[in-house]
Order: C-alpha cells, then sequence, then structure tokens
C-alpha cells in the first residue's frame, strides 16, 4: 500500500540540481544487489518482506550530470506503518539532508519516524 517517492530540488539548467527517489526492492535479487552495493545484511531481511511484515526501499540521488548513486536502505514495518531502520553504505547512519528527504516521503506515505539508533 505504499508508493515511491520521485522529487526533485533545485533547477534543471544548474549544476545544484538532484532527484531523490525512494523505490521498495521486491525480490530477492533486488535485496541481494542492494546488500553488495550498501556492504549490508538487507538480503536476510527475504523471508520478512515475503511474509508481509516488512518492506524494504532503496533511496537513490541523482545529480544533473546523470549520475545516479544509491545512498539509503529504508526498512518499513507493515504493520505499524512505521519507518524502523534507515542506513547507508557499510550501516552508516543517514544525514540530515537525507532524513529530511526520507520525512518528505513518510509524510506522503502516512508513516511513522521510528527510533533509528
Amino acid at each position: 500500500g505504499l508508493g515511491p517517492l520521485d522529487w526533485s530540488e533545485g533547477t534543471p539548467a544548474s549544476m545544484d540540481g538532484r532527484r531523490w527517489t525512494i523505490v521498495e526492492l521486491r525480490s530477492r535479487k533486488e535485496l541481494y544487489d542492494e546488500g553488495v552495493a550498501m556492504r549490508h545484511c538487507v538480503a536476510s531481511y527475504d523471508h520478512s518482506c515475503a511474509a508481509g511484515g516488512a518492506s524494504i526501499w532503496s533511496m537513490c540521488l541523482e545529480r544533473n550530470h546523470g549520475r545516479r548513486r544509491r545512498v539509503l536502505t529504508i526498512e518499513v514495518s507493515n504493520r505499524s506503518k512505521r519507518i524502523c531502520q534507515i542506513r547507508g553504505k557499510v550501516n552508516r547512519l543517514p544525514s540530515e539532508k537525507e532524513l529530511n528527504v526520507v520525512r518528505r516521503w513518510a509524510v506522503q506515505q502516512g508513516l511513522v519516524l521510528g527510533e533509528l539508533i
């Protein structure tokens, strides 16, 4: 029941333009690829996702020069509609800017942002 995020900031003609996306990872392969790219254990959530207890989302950033990179992996508890974990590469915590984008998505989707540590 949750939808993705596709949000742009800055102007397309300037070098400060950014496009943020948040999309659900729906298969074992997508979870595995996310885990390899981000160097964390998100692939181990495949059973929880298959059972419907959790959903895993990937947040990416694309700058005007076209380079797209993964920045965060987000775990949502589907039952409580709560974001229960957010991690960047090698399990780093999100930056304040990244959190602001996640908050924007959370408001759009009616999600609660839980404790992140």
